[in-house]
């Protein structure tokens, strides 16, 4: 079993030499391990150096364009090993999770093994996410079920036929590269054993302000993909507007200018939408934007 381990870091000093020895331990596994520096200005080139001094299998690379989906992209392009491993410098593995994933008996036909995740919050909390295999892949997606970037594993030849990451997306970037890989009929299976760590980070993407932008705008990405292919049908639909209603209101937290005037360009339908009766009152009663004002002021969903 052979694996391109794909570590982008930027500025990660302080997670980097948890998450490579993380890797430096799987067990049953021959591993290349491509570290992909992004720019960084604080020690982690340094300790990354370390290790590509110290191990064969190690190699360190500087990715110039800011980015992380551009670092994944040129560690793909440097990945010789027929499965794709991503881990952010945050995170880690436990040591047994590359090789239970790779020891599906439907591998061959299987392009993207999709996995849980347990995270590890700020507050000390720990939350377990889970995947599940429904009727309708899209679904799936839709519903957060296919796993995400380093609970995954990845073919490689299936990640080079649809272009990699796509560099436009600085959020979302996995959902998004899983519904291109629907798109060209890739095959996903599942493994349900939750056996990468995530860790919260004041810094994470999820935190900033284009987050719930960018979901808008792949939430219209499928809506579009959807209705050109005449596929959308009741259920997708139901959930893909109850995404951008929260969506939308998270949006309009942060702008409410550029929210409102994405919200009004996409048609939103109410009647789909399974929001609090609160809600639905006082979008009757004063309409959707003033509803909308008054939940931020209050603060409340």
């Amino acid at each position: 079993m052979e694996v391109s381990v794909v570590i982008p870091f930027y500025n990660a000093e302080a997670t980097l030499t948890r998450a490579i020895d993380s890797v430096l331990t799987q067990q049953n596994v021959t591993l290349e391990i491509l570290l992909i520096d992004n720019n960084s200005t604080d020690k982690s080139l340094a300790i990354a150096q370390s290790y590509a001094d110290k191990h064969p299998h190690v190699t360190l690379t500087i990715e110039s364009n800011q980015g992380t989906n551009h670092a994944r992209n040129l560690g793909l392009s440097l990945a010789t090993k027929e499965w794709i491993q991503y881990l952010d410098a945050d995170d880690i593995l436990l040591p047994l999770k590359i090789f239970n994933q790779l020891s599906l008996d439907n591998l061959s036909q299987t392009d993207i093994i999709s996995s849980p995740i347990t995270e590890h919050t700020i507050e000390g909390k720990i939350i377990n996410y889970s995947v599940s295999e429904l009727d309708d892949i899209w679904l799936s997606l839709l519903k957060g079920k296919i796993g995400w970037t380093c609970s995954n594993l990845w073919r490689r030849s299936a990640l080079l036929d649809i272009g990699g990451w796509n560099t436009d997306y600085t959020s979302h970037q996995e959902k998004e590269l899983m519904a291109r890989l629907i798109m060209e009929e890739k095959q996903f299976s599942f493994y349900d054993q939750s056996e990468c760590i995530v860790y919260e980070q004041n810094k994470s993407v999820s935190n900033r302000a284009d987050f719930p932008m960018t979901g808008i705008k792949f939430m219209k990405f499928l809506m579009h993909y959807f209705k050109s292919n005449d596929i959308l049908g009741p259920k997708r639909e139901k959930v893909i507007h109850n995404q951008l209603y929260h969506k939308y209101l998270m949006a309009y937290k942060v702008n409410p200018k550029e929210a409102m005037k994405a919200m009004f360009e996409t048609s939103l339908k109410l009647d789909l939408i399974d929001i609090p009766f609160r809600h639905q009152l006082l979008i009757s009663i004063i309409g959707l934007h003033n509803t909308y004002s008054m939940l931020k002021i209050l603060g409340r969903k």
